[in-house]
């Protein structure tokens, strides 16, 4: 039944540890998801700000390579500015003047899209890089592109949405020369490499988050299974500390029946022999009862000094 008891003891206790894991575990487990909530959605934020930030820059740049006269000053350059030069040849020469650097900027990034447009010609004059969209030159944006609202406008602006590309980012920047609005660059990636771009870094992150989290939890679990192992050792030694006053209890239980008998029996020896002695007339018995009670008397002192070597043992 203490058996029992015991076992029992043992389980709630173990019980009792178990539950607490669990509890400070899902505890430790809500905060953790709302962390990585958190931190996924400004990651996101962040991460499409900069690109909008990136994409914006390298359309400026592309601005700043147009020279101060923009689209005139090129066609005046090579002989092409008066009003009986075609719309194809002027997007001809301005495409040869400006390609090379639309490509140049257009390698900075891969899958980056730029180019210039020509409000006047109402015609795309370089996309770059020039090998993928070739076929896009000469042709006009769409009423609702929201290029026309930057050049309607002359205001940067970062759109996301399905354009000439597909569903792409694009950072569009108004080219604007003597006060006047003279097309627009823009600067592109497709929304699905963004995405993936975003999936790696939000990868990178939740891995740091679940590392932070296992080594965490680990160390929550090695302290409960150290507490574990602690009581276990503690209720060892109580039991084992029991078990040897249980020991020693009987043990004296034990000395005490033996050392009754010894010491009673010469006591009855000496008292029974005395008494005989006292009441015989007969000298030869009176002389056995004394050597009796003289055996008797050794034999108890032998019992008291051994008594008494115990107790300095102990």
């Amino acid at each position: 039944m203490k058996a029992r008891n015991k076992e029992r003891k043992k389980l709630s206790a173990t019980a009792f540890y178990i539950i607490a894991l669990i509890i400070l575990t899902v505890f430790l487990t809500v905060p953790f998801i709302a962390t990585a909530y958190i931190v996924r959605y400004f990651s996101e934020e962040v991460f499409y700000e900069q690109q909008k930030s990136e994409l914006l820059s390298y359309a400026r740049i592309l601005n700043t390579r147009l020279g101060p006269d923009g689209y005139e000053g090129i066609l005046a350059d090579a002989g092409k500015s008066g009003a009986e030069v075609t719309k194809e040849e002027k997007i001809k020469v301005l495409n040869e003047a400006l390609t090379p650097d639309t490509d140049q900027i257009a390698s900075a990034s891969a899958g980056l899209g730029i180019g210039f447009y020509s409000r006047e010609l109402d015609a795309i004059l370089t996309y770059g890089p020039s090998a993928d969209f070739l076929q896009t030159i000469g042709t006009p944006i769409g009423e609702t592109h929201p290029g026309r609202t930057v050049m309607a406008a002359d205001k940067e602006m970062v759109v996301i949405g399905t354009m000439v590309r597909g569903n792409i980012m694009n950072a569009m920047v108004p080219v604007v020369r003597h006060g006047e609005v003279i097309g627009y660059i823009w600067a592109n990636q497709l929304v699905s490499a963004l995405e993936t771009a975003l999936q790696n870094t939000a990868n990178v992150i939740f891995s740091i988050l679940v590392t932070a989290y296992v080594i965490i939890l680990a160390v929550i679990v090695a302290f409960f299974l150290m507490i574990i192992r602690s009581e276990k050792k503690a209720r060892a030694a109580v039991e084992a500390s029991a078990e040897k006053a249980l020991v020693a209890t009987k043990a004296k239980s034990s000395f005490l029946a033996s050392m009754s008998h010894e010491i009673r029996t010469p006591i009855n020896a000496v008292i029974g022999m005395t008494t005989i002695g006292k009441t015989t007339a007969d000298m030869e018995k009176a002389v056995r009862c004394f050597e009796k009670i003289e055996d008797a008397s050794k034999h108890l002192l032998g019992v008291i000094n051994d008594i008494l070597d115990m107790s300095k043992i102990e």
